[in-house]
């Protein structure tokens, strides 16, 4: 039986995320690591952030129109 994602943890995902994206920026922008590969990081984690929020909101407009 599978365990079902809770919005509260998709929440935690995309603040982890978002917070992974702000470090590998200021890595980058620091002078600490200057490779493209901590770009490519940041870019990642953001798209990953902005997903997990996009899944709440598709979540919560499903279950809106489940209630009504």
């Amino acid at each position: 039986m599978r365990k079902k994602i809770t919005i509260k943890t998709r929440f935690g995902a995309a603040v982890g995320f978002a917070f992974l994206t702000v470090a590998c920026m200021y890595a980058y922008f620091s002078g600490i690591d200057k490779s493209t590969m901590t770009l490519v990081s940041a870019a990642g984690c953001l798209a990953v952030s902005i997903y997990e929020l996009k899944r709440i909101s598709d979540i919560k407009k499903t279950e809106s129109t489940k209630n009504k």
